[in-house]
């Protein structure tokens, strides 16, 4: 097998510039099978925005990202999210202020917020 069949993600000079600034610049990152991460650095250091880029929620500036091979821009990532897991305090921060609990719990089944 290849890496690229074996690995779930796989990002390449991934790069995120807002208003001039850079967000993230040139990451790189492969996760295979079976394998489990952890982000951890300082408030601000961009590990949000790399979770927001991964979920198809930020677009990056430049640079390529594919999960299960399938790449960012070339398939319906809103269908894919529904397969990514992801547990982040920094979701909250996208739902708007009225959501119920139950409707974020059952929005996660969808991989939509603001149900």
């Amino acid at each position: 097998m290849t890496p690229a069949a074996t690995s779930i993600l796989d990002v390449s000079g991934l790069t995120v510039i807002r208003d001039g600034k850079v967000i993230l610049d040139h990451v790189s990152w492969r996760i295979g099978r079976g394998e489990h991460w952890v982000l951890m650095g300082a408030n601000g250091s961009g590990k949000t925005s790399l979770l927001a880029a991964l979920t198809g929620y930020l677009m990056p500036t430049r640079g390529e990202l594919s999960v299960w091979g399938r790449r960012y821009g070339q398939c319906d990532w809103r269908a894919l999210r529904t397969r990514i897991g992801l547990v982040s305090s920094s979701l909250r921060q996208m739902m708007p202020d009225h959501e119920t609990a139950l409707d974020a719990v059952v929005s996660g089944r969808g991989a939509v917020i603001d149900l």
